[in-house]
């Protein structure tokens, strides 16, 4: 999970006040006072203007841009199988996913 902090003013100081999207994927706000928002980077993002809204006033702020650091390596490994619980190969092109709970 990505931490992001904006720093600016006249936010709101209840967190359900604020309205925090990147490239218009909306993010999670943790804490909030009048001069600074804490949350999440969501997951589900791209690369993209950052916006803020506060009654209704919505404020553009910079381009924000995901990356990994360079001695940062990613693996994704996905087991796939017929959908029936258990250990049972299958054929990939009719593989099923049963209890689905996050994705990334």
């Amino acid at each position: 999970m990505l931490r992001d902090t904006i720093n600016g003013k006249n936010f709101s100081p209840v967190v359900t006040g604020n309205k925090v999207m990147f490239n218009g994927v909306p993010a999670s706000v943790m804490s909030a006072a009048t001069n600074q928002l804490i949350g999440t980077v969501p997951q589900k993002g791209a690369s993209g203007s950052v916006s803020v809204t506060v009654d209704g006033k919505t404020a553009l702020g910079p381009i924000f841009t995901y990356s990994l650091p360079p001695d940062h390596s990613v693996m994704v490994t996905t087991f796939a199988g017929t959908g029936v619980f258990g250990r049972e190969d299958g054929n990939s092109n009719s593989a099923t996913f049963g209890l689905v709970r996050d994705l990334i």
